[in-house]
């Protein structure tokens, strides 16, 4: 079975936040959680959930409730069964992972918050500790660039731009550390570049290119497919 936890737009520490890789911390009107019913939180030093209407399952101050996104400036945690009010002050949230604690991980953070390497790496370092299995499965993805798709126009995101300068340096710290479970999509696009000149100046800058891309960043389908066959034969050739 796939799980697919990911969701739009959360840089590398919201996905770890929701992976009890690091925690958000929590404060509530009152400091104190009610005997029943939803109360309202002041604040949270990572933001999750990240998308109105998204709720997470966990534990705040060791009681076991639902925090949600109402709204980009309102959160609520709404306790699941009633009891004693319960005082927490400032507690960590920590998500309710059941069924998740299994498996291979596929780890692909980053995208969103690229410039910023090294706090990819401290995310990427805590999301494999916290795999809580004696042998740990897992293989990382790792950022690319990409940058404009009109025909004619250069990448923006080329060598020496500051996204490629910081997904550089985090590949090469990724392999160094992990080894071969470092998928670098990166480079190993290129493989897959049109004679067209747009996909050769992209590749030539270093890029993803952009007949594989269905924006400036997110890769396209048929890109998806081949990534997906990589992750694939690499689960098996570990006999995982």
């Amino acid at each position: 079975m796939i799980g697919n936890w990911g969701v739009e737009g959360e840089a590398s520490f919201q996905i770890a936040a929701r992976s009890n890789a690091c925690y958000t911390l929590v404060t509530i009107t009152g400091d104190t959680i009610p005997a029943s019913g939803a109360v309202t939180v002041t604040s949270t030093t990572v933001s999750i959930p990240s998308t109105d209407g998204a709720s997470l399952m966990g534990w705040l101050g060791g009681v076991y409730g639902t925090l949600t996104r109402v709204s980009p400036t309102q959160k609520t945690f709404t306790r699941a069964e009633a009891g004693d009010p319960t005082w927490i002050g400032k507690a960590p949230f920590v998500v309710d992972l059941s069924g998740r604690e299994n498996g291979t991980r596929i780890i692909c953070v980053g995208t969103n918050n690229r410039t910023n390497a090294a706090k990819i790496q401290e995310d990427i370092a805590a999301l494999v500790d916290a795999i809580p299995t004696a042998e740990k499965r897992f293989l990382i993805i790792t950022p690319t660039t990409g940058g404009s798709i009109e025909p004619g126009v250069p990448t923006e995101e080329g060598i020496g731009s500051p996204e490629q300068t910081a997904v550089m340096a985090l590949e090469d710290w990724a392999a160094a550390r992990y080894g071969d479970r470092v998928l670098r999509v990166r480079p190993w696009s290129w493989q897959f570049a049109t004679g067209s000149a747009d996909d050769q100046a992209d590749v030539a800058a270093g890029t993803v290119p952009r007949s594989q891309r269905e924006d400036p960043i997110h890769w396209g389908t048929a890109l998806n497919a081949e990534i997906a066959a990589w992750i694939i034969n690499e689960i098996e050739r570990r006999a995982w």
